[in-house]
């Protein structure tokens, strides 16, 4: 059965002059970008937000992952950046101690090509969390 149609890295890899396909896009190295917060020990309020990492420009994001305590009844997490809070992902419920992943959808951004770097923020929202609870997660991106 004949190919129906190439992708944008192998209409490169074919073509007369073969465009060098960059590190992010065949053979690049996975990086990882750890972070963990506490909550205040106030609890904060509904909306806060935590800066978790700073990903380089020329980075494809792979994967988000985060585990966390039990913040409580409604709290939700988005992940994003300032101005698009949700770039990464929305809507994640942290209430009961788990885990979650992020951008894994073409809505999430998966795999776009950062054209500057970004600090990724995550923010809480829906209630305001438990005090002293703690996120963990990492963000996986290839860069060269």
């Amino acid at each position: 059965m004949p190919t129906a149609s190439k992708s944008v890295q192998v209409t490169k890899i074919d073509s007369p002059d073969y465009d060098q396909l960059k590190p992010n896009e065949a053979h690049g190295r996975v990086r990882v970008a750890y972070f963990q917060f506490t909550t205040l020990a106030t609890g904060g309020a509904d909306g806060d937000s935590y800066a978790l990492c700073e990903i380089p420009a020329g980075a494809r994001i792979l994967d988000i992952k985060s585990a966390n305590e039990a913040l409580g009844a409604s709290v939700v997490a988005k992940i994003g950046i300032t101005g698009t809070l949700d770039k990464y992902g929305s809507a994640k419920d942290l209430a009961a101690a788990g885990a979650d992943t992020y951008a894994q959808t073409y809505a999430e951004n998966y795999g776009v090509e950062l054209t500057v770097l970004e600090r990724l923020i995550m923010t809480l929202t829906g209630a305001a969390p438990a005090a002293s609870k703690i996120v963990r997660g990492h963000v996986l991106y290839v860069l060269d």
